[in-house]
């Protein structure tokens, strides 16, 4: 992988966790993306002929795809495939904000009031 690409990606992760990097959804179920002055970043997560395939792709100001990196779990050993794979992952809990959620969860439950609501 080309030593630009992987600092875009690691900066680009390193911002996501810290909540600097605002990732909204695309058209597709499972695909996320991230827009720059010039440029927009998507990636995405899909399975085919029963592979998990992950993608990074960045578009220029036309949307032309200008780099696309994409990788399946047959290339586990790969370190491209861990790469992208923890980077998409970073970017889906970011979305969903899974790591407030449990922590209000937990939050919720070390308190002593009742938890849960009879009308839902």
């Amino acid at each position: 992988m080309e030593n630009k690409i992987l600092n875009i990606i690691n900066i680009l992760k390193e911002k996501t966790i810290s909540g600097d990097a605002v990732w909204t959804r695309t058209s597709s179920d499972n695909e996320f993306k991230i827009q720059f002055a010039n440029a927009t970043i998507t990636t995405d997560n899909w399975f085919v002929d029963n592979k998990m395939c992950f993608d990074f792709v960045i578009l220029n100001q036309n949307g032309d795809t200008i780099e696309r990196l994409s990788i399946t779990d047959e290339d586990f050993l790969n370190s491209d495939y861990a790469l992208l794979s923890s980077f998409y992952e970073t970017v889906k809990n970011s979305y969903y904000k899974v790591d407030e959620t449990i922590d209000s969860i937990i939050k919720e439950l070390n308190t002593s009031k009742k938890i849960g609501n009879q009308n839902n």
